[in-house]
C-alpha cells in the first residue's frame, strides 16, 4: 500500500469514534473492530456505522456503512463515494462456494441495469479456520451513472449454511479512484477475508497488517535487471548477414550483461526463429551459457519458440523439453516476477483447456504475491496485450479483443503496474489505468518505429516505490548502471 494513503487510513481509523455494537470488540489501539456474532467473526474498519435493518437482520446480521470514513467523501469527478460491507446468511445454498461465486458473475452479465467492466474473477481461498471459500471480484456500471467495485466472499459453515460477505466502493461513472488507488481495494479485501466461523481461529494479525506502513527494514535496496527480447537467431536474411549477424548481436548483449552485472537477465521470447531448427537452438544455448553463472537467466516463450499443429494447437511439451517451463514465478528483492505464456491467449480458441489452466494459475499466483506483500508484482511475457490503445484493431502484434480486457483487468485488480514484453521489434510504452505496457525492441533485428531503434536491450531499475526503465543500443551500453540516476522517459508510439 502507498505509504501516504496507508498512514491516512490508519489516522482516520484511529480518529473515528463509534459506540461498539453488541458483540463488537474495539480495542483502544486498533483501527478496526472485531464483530463476534453467534455464527461468525469478522473485522470491519473502526467507526463504520452499523445499521439496524429491522426484519432483514435474520438474513443479514451485519450491514456497515463507511461513507466518508477512511476515504474522501467525493471522487475526482466530484461524485459521492460510497463504501460498505455486509454479511448475508443463506440456509439452503445451491452448490459449492465457487459455484455460487461464478453464478453471481453470470447474474451481473444478465442484469440489464448492470454493464460489466471487464471480466470478473473468482479465486479459491481458505479462511483462517480452514473453511473453503471463493472470492469474487467484479466491476460494473449501474444504470449508466455509477461505477462499482465489488468483492464477495462465498463460504459454507459445518451445518451447510451458506454465507456471503460483500464489500464495495461505488464512485462516479467516469472516476478512476479505485484504479488509481489499488491499495484501497486491498485494504478492504483484508476485512472481507478476515471472516471465519471459528472465533478461536480468527486471524487478527492479518487485519492489522492491512493498516501497517511498509516495514522499511524488510525492503531491499534498489536493484536493476536486463530485459532482452527477440534474440531470434536465424531471422536475418543472407543479405542482412544471416544467422551469423544474429549470433554476433546476441553474444554482444551477453557480454554487456556480464560487464554490468544485473540482478538477473530475462529474455522475453522469440529466442530462435524456427522452433524446431536444431542449429538455431544449439547456438542460442551456447551463447546463453556464456552469461556469468552468478547472473540468473530467465526465459519466456515466444511464438517462434513453440510449434503448433495446423489447427493451431500449441505443442507445449516440446517447448518445455527444449527450453524449460513456459510459466513460472521467481522473486528478487521483495518483488514477485511472473513469467507466463502469452501465446496461449493469442491462440485461445484452439487451446481453451490449457489457456484456462494458465489463467487459474495466474489468479493463484497473484493471490500468493499479495499474501507475501510483494513490493512489486511484475509480469514478463512475449506478446504485448495492446500497442497504443486497448480499443485498437486486432493484429499480429496484439492480443485478441476478447482476451485483452480479460488479462488487463486481472492484472490491474491484483496490483500489477508493469508488464514487460517484446514481439513488436520496436520500443513503445502504452498505458491503461495506471498499468504500463512496456514493449522492448529486439536484440536481433529491429523493424523500425518512430525511435528507429538499433539492436539493444532494456535496463530496468527497481526501487521500493517505483520502477524506471530505458532501452539502450548495443553500441551505446553504459559502463555501469547508476541507480541514483533516473532514465529518460520512454516515448509512446
Amino acid at each position: 500500500m502507498n505509504t501516504t494513503i496507508r498512514w491516512t487510513l490508519l489516522a482516520l481509523a484511529v480518529l473515528a469514534v463509534a459506540a461498539p455494537a453488541v458483540g463488537a470488540d474495539k480495542k483502544a489501539d486498533t483501527p478496526y473492530e472485531v464483530i463476534r456474532g453467534k455464527d461468525f467473526t469478522i473485522a470491519i474498519p473502526a467507526g463504520w456505522r452499523k445499521l439496524d435493518i429491522g426484519p432483514l437482520a435474520g438474513r443479514m446480521p451485519l450491514y456497515a456503512n463507511g461513507d466518508g470514513m477512511h476515504i474522501p467523501l467525493v471522487d475526482e469527478t466530484h461524485a459521492p463515494i460510497q463504501m460498505g460491507m455486509n454479511v448475508e446468511r443463506f440456509p439452503r445454498p445451491t452448490g459449492t462456494p465457487e459455484q455460487g461465486a461464478r453464478r453471481n458473475l453470470k447474474r451481473i452479465d444478465a442484469n440489464p441495469r448492470l454493464k460489466a467492466i471487464g471480466k470478473g474473477t473468482v479465486v479459491a481461498v481458505t479462511l483462517s479456520d480452514g473453511a473453503k471459500a471463493a472470492l469474487q471480484t467484479s466491476r460494473f456500471y449501474k444504470d449508466g451513472s455509477r461505477k462499482s467495485f465489488y468483492q464477495k466472499l462465498f463460504a459454507a459453515d459445518a451445518k451447510g449454511v451458506g454465507w456471503v460477505v460483500s464489500a464495495w466502493v461505488v464512485t462516479g461513472k467516469d472516476s478512476q479512484f479505485v484504479d488509481s488507488h489499488p491499495e484501497v481495494g486491498a485494504w478492504l479485501k483484508a476485512h472481507v477475508l478476515s471472516f471465519c466461523f471459528d472465533a478461536r481461529k480468527f486471524d487478527e494479525a492479518a487485519v492489522r497488517a492491512a493498516y501497517e506502513p511498509p516495514d522499511k527494514s524488510k525492503q531491499s535496496e534498489p536493484f536493476f535487471f536486463i530485459q532482452m527480447t527477440d534474440t531470434q537467431l536465424g531471422m536475418r536474411s543472407a543479405d542482412e548477414g544471416g544467422m551469423a549477424k544474429d549470433v554476433e548481436l546476441f553474444e554482444k548483449a551477453v557480454a554487456a550483461a556480464n560487464r554490468l552485472k544485473p540482478a538477473f537477465v530475462v529474455i522475453t521470447g522469440d529466442l530462435v526463429n524456427g522452433s524446431r531448427d536444431k542449429a538455431q537452438i544449439a547456438q542460442f544455448k551456447r551463447i546463453a551459457a556464456k552469461l556469468d553463472k552468478a547472473i540468473p537467466l530467465h526465459l519466456a516463450p515466444g511464438n517462434h519458440d513453440i510449434p503448433h499443429t495446423k489447427e493451431k494447437v500449441l505443442q507445449l511439451n516440446y517447448y518445455r523439453e527444449v527450453f524449460g517451463k513456459d510459466r513460472y514465478t521467481f522473486t528478487h528483492g521483495g518483488c514477485t516476477f511472473v513469467v507466463f505464456n502469452s501465446y496461449l491467449p493469442m491462440l485461445a480458441d484452439a487451446n481453451q483447456a490449457e489457456a484456462a489452466r494458465q489463467y487459474k494459475w495466474l489468479e493463484d499466483t497473484f493471490a500468493a504475491a499479495a499474501k507475501a506483500k510483494s513490493a512489486h508484482t511484475v509480469v514478463l511475457q512475449h506478446h504485448p496485450i495492446f500497442l497504443k490503445s486497448i480499443d485498437e484493431k486486432v493484429g499480429y502484434f496484439n492480443f485478441p479483443q476478447a482476451e485483452r480486457k480479460k488479462y488487463l483487468d486481472l492484472f490491474i485488480a491484483n496490483g500489477v503496474r508493469y508488464v514487460f514484453t517484446g514481439h513488436w521489434h520496436r520500443n513503445a510504452v502504452a498505458r491503461y489505468k495506471g498499468l504500463e505496457m512496456v514493449i522492448t525492441s529486439a536484440v536481433s533485428k529491429p523493424l523500425g518505429g518512430r525511435d528507429k531503434a538499433k539492436p539493444g536491450f532494456r535496463i530496468v531499475k527497481v526501487y521500493p516505490d517505483r520502477i524506471a526503465h530505458e532501452f539502450v543500443a548495443l553500441d551505446a551500453v553504459p559502463k555501469k548502471v547508476d541507480l541514483a540516476a533516473e532514465p529518460a522517459k520512454e516515448n509512446t508510439p
